[in-house]
């Protein structure tokens, strides 16, 4: 049977690493979305960064899984309104100053730390 291209790169990187692909991935869309403000694309994605890590993984803090519902909640609100071509007003902006992709990255930089 061809090995398929996943194989070649699966096969260069730690097993242990596998749960940060889509994290990774997410993060650098945020990123490349982010100019002076956190935008509501970049929320959405951090949060899924966010998501995707932490969801299998157990005794996860409830401090830290406030604050990935905080994300969501902003990330879906902020999807939803860029979807239906609707503004909003400075309070979610204000709000999302605290979901930005350093934060996420720290985060997931601490994620590894402490699980993998």
């Amino acid at each position: 049977m061809p090995f398929q291209i996943t194989e070649i790169f699966f096969g260069i990187l730690p097993p242990k690493y596998y749960l940060l692909i889509a994290p990774i991935a997410l993060m650098v869309a945020g990123f490349l979305v982010e100019k002076k403000f956190v935008g509501r694309i970049t929320v959405f994605s951090n949060s899924m960064a966010l998501v995707a890590f932490f969801i299998p993984l157990n005794n996860v803090p409830v401090l830290l899984k406030l604050f990935i519902n905080f994300a969501i909640i902003l990330g879906i609100i902020g999807v939803w309104k860029y979807y239906n071509n609707e503004s909003l007003d400075s309070r979610y902006y204000n709000l999302t100053k605290y979901v930005p992709t350093i934060i996420t990255g720290i985060i997931l930089l601490i994620g590894v730390l402490v699980y993998l």
